[in-house]
């Protein structure tokens, strides 16, 4: 640029992306006039009939009618970078790759004169769900005795857990970290739900608990490479089986004294493969006072220490999704308790102490039911969400972007690693449901 002048950005005819909505007469003077309801207050743009580009943000939102999202704001200022102005020709290729990123069109959208019918379309996906059911793996990490099982078995109301159904007399204090997965398909209401629980007994028991979190980490690291590898096959099948893990609930000794190093580690490094969801174990250990005094002790390791549990908020989501997220973020750690009997005449579910019972369906007397609600009526779909778009893109980045080259020359691979042990399953037929267990060794390491 020369003499001081404010440079403008223009899009030449072979920057048109080869993907890009076809806009009508209407659309485009839609458009313009928005356009040139910007230039009237900017008092530079009466001589350029350019737009500064600082404002290509607001005016993309009014068109779009309402805020704009995060990724879309990203894109505009990505394509605007480092440019003062911008005229219009550019602003409509602009605005067009945006219309692609989105279905809220606001002013451009049409409304048809009578019924179509396309509204009918949540109810065909709902029939196609409820043929082929969906998958939900989580995997239960924390000590021994903080009652990951009962907690399982508890929140399905059914005999899910690895300690239901395995054979007793294997049980004991392993002297290292262990896999044990075990599969189930759940019905209610027509709704068939395969589930996989995957419990670490030996975790945070040993003497010398350094990387403890290792093997779980390369247990859920595997299950995103066998999926991965599936993908990438050139005959591969049309419904990929789906091992990758959906929530990782972190069970929290109720000492009263904040997070234990361990668990800040070990919740950092899960954090970045898996939707993390801690919890406080045994929390009717804990006067109320106790509790709340607890939670905000651990809050507060988790901010310094930034782990971010389920659910963050994402741009995609709409304004009321993302206080909804951050009204469950106030609630944890969630203080849970598991259910040692049911009341014959009410149907209460609770746990009897020698002071009374804990009702753990009474949101007064413990976290239970806001958890069950979190993971099964309200966020199910998007545990599977932010897994598939999150953590699984993220690891398939990882593993086929190309490797940095070395100061030697040299070239590392990711692929030449070894990779740690997948899922295999052996089918074991119950009566009443349908099991399947898979182990990774059970007497070593993953």
């Amino acid at each position: 640029m020369e003499g001081g002048s404010q440079e403008v950005l223009y899009a030449p005819d072979d920057v048109v992306p080869a993907h890009t909505v076809s806009l009508t007469a209407s659309d485009t003077i839609t458009i313009a006039r928005a356009f040139e309801a910007a230039l009237s207050d900017d008092d530079a743009a009466a001589n350029d009939q350019t737009l500064k580009a600082d404002d290509v943000v607001s005016l993309v939102a009014s068109l779009l009618g309402e805020p704009v999202s995060d990724n879309i704001m990203e894109f505009v200022l990505d394509r605007t970078e480092g440019m003062d102005r911008v005229d219009f020709k550019t602003f409509l290729h602009l605005f067009t790759e945006v219309l692609l990123q989105t279905t809220e069109w606001g002013k451009l959208k049409k409304q048809p004169a009578s019924v179509v019918g396309f509204h009918t379309y949540g109810d065909q996906m709902q029939r196609q769900i409820l043929h082929e059911g969906v998958n939900f793996n989580i995997i239960l990490v924390g000590a021994s005795g903080l009652g990951k099982s009962t907690f399982v078995d508890t929140l399905f109301k059914s005999s899910v857990s690895w300690r239901a159904n395995a054979n007793p007399t294997g049980f004991g204090i392993p002297s290292t970290v262990q896999i044990h997965t075990l599969t189930h398909v759940l019905e209610e209401k027509s709704m068939r739900v395969k589930l996989s629980i995957t419990d670490t007994p030996g975790f945070a028991d040993a003497i010398n608990n350094a990387d403890a979190w290792q093997p779980i980490c390369d247990f859920i690291d595997a299950q995103h490479s066998a999926f991965l590898d599936a993908e990438l096959a050139v005959e591969r099948d049309v419904n990929i089986p789906d091992t990758r893990v959906h929530a990782c609930i972190y069970f929290i000794e109720p000492t009263g004294h904040g997070l234990s190093e361990l668990d800040m580690q070990a919740m950092l490094s899960l954090q970045e493969r898996v939707n993390l969801v801690p919890v406080i174990a045994k929390a009717d250990t804990l006067t109320r006072d106790e509790l709340e005094h607890f939670k905000q002790r651990i809050r507060e390791d988790m901010t310094t220490a930034n782990i971010l549990p389920f659910p963050q908020s994402r741009p995609t989501q709409s304004e009321s999704q993302m206080m909804a997220a951050v009204r469950l973020l106030e609630e944890q750690p969630f203080g849970i308790v598991g259910q040692n009997f049911t009341d014959p005449d009410t149907g209460v579910r609770g746990r009897k102490t020698r002071f009374g019972v804990v009702e753990i369906d009474n949101s007064e007397h413990c976290d239970f039911s806001k958890l069950q609600d979190m993971l099964i009526r309200t966020h199910m779909h998007d545990l599977r969400m932010v897994t598939r778009e999150v953590h699984y893109e993220n690891y398939r980045r990882r593993n086929l972007e190309p490797p940095p080259s070395q100061d030697d020359g040299s070239v590392t691979d990711d692929f030449d690693q070894q990779q740690p042990p997948q899922q295999q399953a052996v089918v074991d037929v119950a009566p009443s449901t349908t099991s399947t267990q898979s182990k990774v060794p059970a007497h070593s390491s993953v």
